[in-house]
């Protein structure tokens, strides 16, 4: 946590620390085997149920922005059939009006910003600095690891 915490690169991980090969080594032996991704479902699990919901998420969102690079087809109707075919999920669209000129808030848009705002707090995630795309995923789940700690057991 502190190298995405600090965005320090991996060989100026402080002495009190293992080595910083042994420590890029346990990172990319628990990403392979998905140890990050299981204690990050845990804690998701955890603090949800915390705050009196289920423990599984109900809702999702995604800004086409944050998914320029990814292989999901091009044309929004394509999207949508993509998306409920592959996950049973039913998607909304949620588009800003023609007819309206100046901010407007769009509904759930807050909590994709909040959460953008919350990840850039963590100086590696600031820009994208690592090289592989399943790198970059595991960073962001090791950020919010690190904010839903501190919801279940506040300093």
């Amino acid at each position: 946590m502190y190298l995405i915490f600090t965005g320090c690169q991996w060989r100026f991980i402080p002495n009190d620390y293992s080595h910083w090969r042994t420590v890029y080594g346990y990172f990319g032996m628990w990403q392979k085997d998905g140890t990050w991704f299981r204690i990050h479902e845990t804690l998701r699990s955890e603090a949800r149920q915390k705050k009196g919901r289920n423990k599984h998420p109900t809702a999702g969102s995604m800004d086409l922005q944050s998914v320029k690079t990814t292989s999901v087809p091009s044309s929004r109707g394509e999207l949508l059939e993509w998306v409920k075919r592959k996950f049973r999920y039913c998607l909304e669209v949620i588009l800003h009006s023609d007819d309206i000129k100046g901010f407007v808030v769009l509904p759930k848009r807050w909590v994709l910003e909040r959460t953008f705002a919350w990840l850039n707090n963590h100086r590696r995630l600031f820009k994208d600095y690592e090289r592989f795309t399943r790198s970059s995923e595991t960073m962001i789940q090791i950020a919010l690891m690190r904010l839903m700690l501190r919801r279940l057991k506040p300093l």
